[in-house]
């Protein structure tokens, strides 16, 4: 073989190897998948999910900030998962617009930032007591009207 060839295909593969591994290294960056950017929820505890790198192994934690800024710095979850590449947050959040990212634990890069607004829905209430009849009249009515939120207030209820 030419020596120049040679020199050639080292060059070029040398490389394109050492890129392959630093990716490997500090872990691909992961797909965002939900809530999508500039959605919006309506839950106190929003879900998120996140499509895991194909170079992700089983064990891999990820890191996840949700914010209410576009910079993170006023970050109000910051938390690391293991395994699973989906998230809820315990600290309810309140209406507003928010900003999240999921990185791998110990990895540089952060995936792409998506906007989500958490918005209000309205509530419906239902009393202590309140029979079946009137629980389904009232989940009825908040059907027509979602986003909806129903609320029974503390108590027994007669179900029949």
């Amino acid at each position: 073989m030419n020596k120049l060839l040679l020199v050639s295909a080292f060059l070029l593969s040398a490389p394109v190897s050492f890129l392959a591994q630093e990716t490997v290294e500090h872990g691909a960056v992961v797909q965002l998948a939900f809530p999508k950017d500039g959605e919006t929820v309506y839950m106190p505890h929003p879900h998120f999910r996140w499509d895991r790198s194909p170079e992700a192994k089983l064990e891999d934690a990820h890191q996840i900030e949700i914010a209410t800024d576009s910079t993170f710095k006023s970050v109000e979850v910051d938390d690391s998962l293991e395994v699973v590449s989906r998230f809820v947050s315990v600290k309810p959040l309140p209406c507003g617009n928010y900003f999240w990212r999921v990185r791998k634990v110990g990895g540089r890069q952060w995936s792409e930032a998506f906007s989500f607004k958490l918005g209000e829905s309205k509530v419906f209430p239902v009393k202590k007591g309140a029979t079946s009849e009137a629980i389904a009249a009232i989940i009825k009515e908040a059907a027509k009207n979602t986003p909806a939120k129903v609320v029974f207030a503390k108590g027994d209820y007669r179900i029949r």
